[in-house]
């Protein structure tokens, strides 16, 4: 992940810190700026983000979102892809965190140089590839607000019921199933991704085998080949 927010204040906390590692006692110094919920002005570029946010109960918090965030209300500003954000309109919400999650492709340059000019926390965390680095980011996301309780009681319960489900399916059979994130084109999600991780988890089988991409395309006579037992369609806010 990277957090970034290098104003002058908070270049100050890195002092007491080098005196703390030397052994001596530091008084008097300031520490990093904490928020109240009602003071958080967040930016979430990524669906998985808003969903942590909201978890967390920081919905009233979200200004401002990517595209294809369907999880917050109607009204909500968006400023389009990580990639290409408006950041005209982001300068002007004063957001105090920006948080995105990308992979190669990553935020424009500017984002970055407001972050140290001291206008917002940027954190920006890998896309995850699995489980487990799924709960990486929620736990770096509670990093960068300072909400690190809140986060990890949040993982424990993943596991919780992650463990629970998986004990629960274990000796079951899997029937096959597809999982599909768009219809125009027809995306599946492989094996080697979180969903296919969840899927067995859950006690399913993923119909995708071969494939050397994460996200592969079929035709609808792929399909009929295939022949799952079982569709998800993974898309949020759109009708049955």
């Amino acid at each position: 992940m990277r957090l970034r927010n290098v104003s002058f204040r908070r270049r100050l906390v890195l002092w007491p810190i080098l005196v703390l590692s030397l052994g001596l006692m530091s008084c008097g110094e300031p520490g990093p700026v904490t928020y109240t919920d009602q003071q958080l002005r967040i930016v979430s570029l990524a669906p998985a983000i808003t969903h942590v946010l909201i978890e967390l109960g920081l919905q009233d918090a979200i200004v401002a979102v990517g595209e294809g965030d369907a999880l917050v209300p109607m009204d909500t500003p968006n400023l389009g892809t990580f990639i290409d954000l408006d950041l005209e309109r982001l300068t002007t919400l004063a957001p105090t965190h920006v948080l995105a999650m990308t992979g190669q492709a990553k935020l424009p340059a500017r984002v970055d140089q407001m972050a140290n000019q001291g206008r917002f926390v940027l954190a920006d965390t890998n896309y995850p590839g699995n489980v487990e680095q799924v709960m990486d980011s929620i736990q770096q996301i509670g990093q960068a607000l300072g909400r690190e309780e809140r986060t990890s009681q949040m993982v424990r319960d993943m596991r919780y019921h992650l463990d629970a489900f998986a004990e629960l399916t274990a000796d079951r059979e899997r029937p096959s199933a597809l999982m599909l994130f768009s219809l125009a084109p027809i995306y599946a999600s492989a094996p080697t991704t979180v969903n296919d991780e969840l899927l067995r988890i859950a006690g399913g089988r993923n119909v995708v085998v071969e494939t050397k991409v994460t996200a592969p395309v079929f035709d609808r006579e792929a399909l009929r080949a295939l022949a799952p037992e079982v569709i998800f369609l993974l898309l949020p806010g759109q009708p049955p």
